[in-house]
């Protein structure tokens, strides 16, 4: 948009004044990661592969970015932006106080009673990612690749760091005998105390466990969870994620699983 001007308002974008962008064409979701710290708000990064890009400027629309495989040709059309709007509810920014970790299921596995009660262990920090390599796929007479699939399984990490406050009986054979696979909840709730997005981890196990002791510091304990992915319908193990929908009345959360991310 033209300098002072808020490409979010419909007014402007309507306005007769050139509209420079960039367009992305066939692209894939390849990488998604939630971050969520102490003093931060929590933020999501996304990352994509894609076959074509295009940049221009134009009064009357977006033309189309995409382009078709088989031959590379562009695809004819006009994109439309719909209007920008602030979340459901006009949710502007989620805050750090409403977010909650619950590891409490992995306390069985002498994990020092983190997520179960608030005098266990003050948690920092969480951070989620879920990437998703992809494989180009190929084929004589194709002059750009006619899919990337994804590689499974995909393997989705949930690394936490916290302050210890109190420190439980643990033993380390017990907690590597433990074999079972557990559930980690991340919720992100609303100013109303509703969810608005909540990750579900199933099938977890505890990849490491470490803790750091010195003269003048807090202890520390960082904590890495993993889950794996078989593929597209594999409901037993990976990320769900639900949240506050359009749809939903008066704002109520979603609470559905969606598919496996």
């Amino acid at each position: 948009m033209p300098e002072g001007k808020d490409a979010s308002v419909p007014s402007a974008a309507a306005s007769n004044a050139n509209n420079s962008f960039i367009g992305i064409g066939n692209a894939y979701l390849s990488d998604y990661s939630v971050e969520m710290a102490v003093g931060a708000i929590p933020t999501v990064n996304v990352s994509f592969d894609a076959l074509n890009i295009r940049a221009a400027d134009t009064t009357v629309g977006l033309p189309s970015p995409a382009i078709n495989p088989v031959d590379g040709s562009k695809v004819a059309g006009i994109q439309t932006l719909p209007n920008t709007f602030t979340g459901s509810g006009d949710i502007a920014a989620l805050r750090p106080g409403n977010i909650t970790v619950d590891i409490s299921s992995f306390n069985t596995s002498g994990v020092a009673n983190i997520g179960t009660t608030a005098d266990g262990a003050h948690i920092q920090s969480a951070s989620l990612s879920v990437p998703m390599s992809r494989s180009t796929l190929e084929r004589l007479g194709s002059k750009s690749a006619y899919a990337r699939s994804v590689d499974f399984p995909i393997v989705a990490t949930l690394s936490v760091s916290a302050i210890f406050n109190d420190v439980e009986t643990t033993n380390l054979v017990d907690i590597i005998a433990d074999e079972s696979e557990k559930n980690v909840d991340l919720t992100l709730n609303d100013e109303d105390g509703l969810p608005a997005v909540r990750y579900h981890l199933k099938g977890c196990s505890l990849d490491s466990q470490s803790i750091s002791s010195s003269i003048g510091s807090n202890k520390t304990v960082d904590l890495t969870f993993s889950t794996s992915v078989g593929g597209p319908s594999d409901t037993t193990h990976g990320v769900f994620m639900s949240g506050v929908s359009d749809a939903a009345p008066n704002n109520a959360p979603v609470q559905g699983e969606a598919a496996p991310a």
